[in-house]
């Protein structure tokens, strides 16, 4: 668990993507989400989602190191919510072994339940 200023310091450090320069694209065939700025791919993510359950499944969120701890996580997790979203679901499993602490408690989730190495976020 994070203290609060830990949370603080960490909160400002998502205000400093420069989002004219990014560009999202979606394969949804494939069901893979990548993140690029200036044409260079920063990050990543695979998908998939199961609308009985009203849920989906989050392979593998990924930030290529030397763009980690710059906000590009929390735009791409922020794109990820958006996305469920439009789906009408009603929660986010995050299924490559997530710590709820930290990053997704700084963005604001709380962990619903950990089964199997799944983390389970809702969305309000």
């Amino acid at each position: 668990m994070l203290s609060e200023k830990e949370y603080k310091d960490k909160k400002r450090k998502l205000r400093k993507v420069n989002v004219k320069s990014l560009t999202i694209t979606t394969d949804l065939i494939n069901s893979k989400v990548f993140l690029y700025e200036d044409g260079i791919e920063v990050g990543n993510y695979t998908f998939e989602v199961d609308f009985k359950k009203k849920d989906m499944f989050v392979n593998d969120l990924e930030i290529e190191s030397q763009y980690r701890e710059k906000g590009y996580g929390s735009y791409l997790a922020r794109h990820m919510e958006i996305l469920a979203r439009l789906y009408h679901l009603k929660s986010i499993s995050l299924t490559d072994g997530a710590n709820p602490d930290g990053f997704w408690q700084i963005m604001g989730y709380k962990r619903r339940k950990i089964k199997q190495g799944t983390v389970r976020l809702d969305l309000i």
